[in-house]
């Protein structure tokens, strides 16, 4: 059974402030009305939905302006992360969106959420990485991800090159520390 339901938050990524949809029944007696997500479709509940959805425009409006600046602070950050590695470059474990954004979270003072981390798989391999940070709807900085091997002295900073200068897909291998470039 189907409930109509009026949206008073934003639930992405479908949903936003203001819409009034067809939702499971489910869905919206045990999820959104009890968390304050949704109201029922009620004739006086859509009297007020010119408020509801001026106010939802004014809060992604405020959202998106926090993010942006965030995603200036965050832009072109170079993260540094230590793994345990064999002979060949080859990580025993791995590095996730997690240990990403922990380091990240602690480079900008602010807490970063793993979820926001664009890794299509965790990375496996010792090198240069460009990870992007899903902020907001088309608010997405990239950072530098550069894994090293655990014991040994940091690799010297290598001058900017074209591998470098242009950004790659999310979690792709963009050049290793011995300056071959490589793919995942």
């Amino acid at each position: 059974m189907r409930i109509r339901v009026i949206f008073v938050q934003d639930v992405p990524p479908r949903y936003r402030a203001g819409d009034v949809r067809e939702v499971a029944g489910g869905y919206a007696r045990n999820y959104l009305i009890p968390r304050g997500l949704a109201l029922p479709a009620t004739p006086p509940n859509l009297q007020r939905l010119g408020k509801i959805k001026k106010v939802g425009e004014e809060r992604r409006q405020r959202l998106a302006q926090e993010m942006t600046v965030l995603a200036e602070r965050i832009q072109g950050q170079v993260i540094t992360l230590r793994a345990r590695a064999a002979e060949g470059g080859k990580l025993y474990g791995s590095v996730s969106a997690s240990a990403i954004a922990d380091a990240l979270s602690q480079a900008i003072g602010q807490p970063i959420e793993r979820r926001l981390i664009a890794l299509a798989e965790p990375i496996k391999a010792i090198g240069q990485y460009q990870v992007r940070v899903n902020l907001y709807y088309g608010i997405a900085p990239t950072i530098t991800v550069v894994v090293e091997e655990e014991g040994r002295a940091p690799a010297q900073a290598a001058p900017a090159s074209p591998a470098t200068a242009t950004p790659a897909p999310a979690g792709e291998k963009v050049e290793d520390v011995h300056g071959e470039t490589a793919s995942p």
